[in-house]
């Protein structure tokens, strides 16, 4: 219930904060002019190696790709009946808007921004039902949307992609990285990444793949938890469910301590003993082993779902 508490105030916080965000932009609009449809882009500031990027649409797309130079650059399409597109910079980096006429959000079509930003910037998007893939980048990235999809393509230390409906997509990342995955009802996809990694999904699937991984918490309440990675020496790994079955598979043999528990599920390892019951009339089923040198830690746990261990 803890659990389930925190996810619900994620996305209550988070609604708020993008439906607040944009509310603001489309108040503080200064004409009542609508773009019409296919209304192309063009727009270039100069930007700091590091600087921040902050990106903010409401339905369309973003697409985000690092290059060498020291310029943002704006392309794409305003979508009908779009106010205007606002980029601005400060000290700190550049940020584009795009502004909705005040009264007429419904009549609104969705606006495509596809921005080049320097490959080491800080990148930071909020959209409500746009999509956003970023690729190229070597900088923090911070990707939030309500109902759009996310997919990145990357090479940074700290990852941080959520989304209320939509599904969560991350293919690479710096050594020894920082990364969060989170979706409500959306599938949540790791794949390439190197380090530490939290991945959460309520109602669908989390999967994670060909990763090198120090430290892994993953969890869906529903859905499944499907784990195909290597373990490290002295890592940390936690599997959870509810009612979705949990499937751990390892390249090799890992050095692990395995405890394994389900109230209601079956479990089957084909990499040391079997499970036994918890109780002689009860359900449960529970695995408690070592194998290897036993340096790293392996916990994973389900209500009714099922568990598999296999190499």
């Amino acid at each position: 219930m803890k659990r389930i508490s925190l996810i619900i105030t994620f996305t209550l916080l988070m609604l708020m904060a993008v439906v607040g965000s944009f509310s603001l932009l489309m108040l503080t609009a200064r004409s009542a002019y609508a773009h019409p449809a296919g209304t192309p882009i063009n727009e270039t500031r100069s930007a700091k190696a590091d600087g921040e990027v902050r990106v903010s649409n409401v339905a369309g797309s973003v697409t985000v790709r690092g290059w060498d130079k020291a310029q943002v650059h704006v392309s794409g399409t305003l979508g009908a009946g779009t106010q205007r597109l606002d980029v601005s910079s400060d000290g700190s980096g550049v940020s584009i808007r795009v502004i909705l006429p005040q009264h007429s959000h419904s009549n609104v079509e969705g606006t495509d921004l596809v921005i080049d930003v320097p490959k080491a910037s800080r990148l930071t998007v909020n959209t409500v039902s746009a999509d956003i893939s970023a690729s190229g980048l070597t900088g923090i990235e911070h990707l939030e949307s309500v109902s759009g999809n996310l997919s990145l393509d990357s090479r940074s230390s700290d990852i941080g992609a959520q989304s209320v409906s939509g599904e969560v997509n991350i293919s690479g990342s710096a050594s020894r990285a920082h990364i969060r995955a989170h979706s409500i009802s959306g599938d949540v996809k790791i794949s390439g990444v190197d380090g530490e990694l939290v991945a959460e999904s309520v109602s669908s699937t989390v999967k994670v793949t060909a990763s090198n991984l120090s430290r892994a918490q993953l969890s869906s309440t529903s859905g499944n938890v499907d784990f195909a990675a290597t373990i490290g020496t002295g890592g940390s790994y936690e599997f959870h469910s509810i009612s979705g079955n949990l499937n751990l598979s390892f390249a090799k043999l890992p050095d692990a301590r395995f405890d394994i528990s389900s109230f209601s599920g079956n479990i089957t390892n084909s990499i040391g003993p079997k499970a036994t019951r918890t109780s002689e009339y009860g359900p449960g089923m529970e695995l408690h082993f070592t194998s290897g040198h036993g340096d790293a830690q392996v916990n994973a746990k389900t209500l009714s779902g099922n568990i598999s261990l296999r190499d």
